[in-house]
């Protein structure tokens, strides 16, 4: 899972880097990214219960864990869980906003759109570079849990 998780962040990039940015790959990149992300999510949780299963799992430790070393996880949670329902979810990353914005000339670059996201303390960040760390996140949490080896 966490391989697909790194390819969606090649997919991103790629779309990124594209000259005219293409905006349809880059925004549906985006939510596939989360939607992985998600699910990596899940299948971490199961194989840790069931290696936990003698001493008792603490689901709410391991999303406060999750939380530390994946810090943009709870937006994934969100972005996955409104694209699956189709209505608009706000629980875990409340305040957190993204959106595609047309910018010519950003920052000196021929790029025409960012995909830019707003965190809960309202500041705005081009989300480039944070599908890279996020995946990056995910495989050094991965490796303390000992949950892949060999990556």
């Amino acid at each position: 899972m966490w391989i697909k998780l790194r390819w969606e962040a090649n997919l991103i990039k790629d779309a990124h880097g594209k000259r005219p940015v293409d905006a349809i790959s880059l925004m549906f990149g985006a939510i596939n990214f989360a939607i992985t992300a998600r699910a990596l999510e899940d299948w971490a949780s199961k194989e840790l219960q069931q290696r936990e299963r003698r001493n008792g799992f603490n689901s709410a430790k391991y999303r406060k864990d999750i939380q530390a070393a994946v810090p943009m996880q709870p937006a994934f949670r969100d972005i996955a869980n409104t694209a699956k329902h189709g209505a608009y979810r706000e629980e875990n990353w409340l305040g957190g906003t993204v959106e595609l914005v047309h910018m010519p000339g950003l920052a000196d670059t021929d790029r025409e759109f960012a995909l830019i996201y707003h965190a809960e303390d309202g500041h705005a960040h081009d989300s480039l570079t944070m599908f890279e760390t996020a995946a990056n996140d995910w495989l050094r949490y991965l490796r303390a849990q000992k949950l892949i080896v060999g990556l």
